[in-house]
């Protein structure tokens, strides 16, 4: 009974990590359009619940907070928007492959690179910098 149970939990925490997932992606594509006019209080809130996903996905994965070594930067904001928009549809197709039982390496980098990412577009626009 109790294998069961704990079957049927991790194909739910599956399913929410990859509704997690699509909604990063589609964020991470209004961030897109976003990017090219200079509202900046929108962009950060999305970029805050762009890690706040991320974070549950990683905690998915059974990851823990972002290595010190994992810094991601990116020139400008909109470079940096494409690069989360992209982390995103490879974060998406990952976890899409992968089976409920099934850990991988790839997705909790995959998360941690768009936490990082995410926290450095979140500096720049508390900065000023575009």
């Amino acid at each position: 009974m109790r294998y069961r149970a704990a079957v049927e939990f991790r194909k739910s925490e599956h399913k929410r990590a990859v509704a997690a997932a699509e909604e990063i992606l589609s964020l991470a594509e209004k961030l897109k359009r976003l990017s090219k006019r200079s509202k900046r209080a929108p962009a950060d809130r999305i970029l805050q619940k762009i890690q706040k996903l991320a974070r549950r996905i990683r905690s998915f994965g059974g990851g823990g907070k972002v290595p010190p070594g994992v810094h991601l930067s990116a020139p400008t904001f909109r470079a940096g928007a494409d690069k989360i928009a992209e982390l995103a549809e490879t974060l998406k197709r990952d976890l899409e492959g992968l089976d409920y039982r099934v850990i991988s390496l790839s997705v909790i980098d995959g998360a941690n690179a768009i936490i990082s990412l995410s926290e450095v577009l979140r500096e720049r626009l508390r900065s000023g910098g575009r």
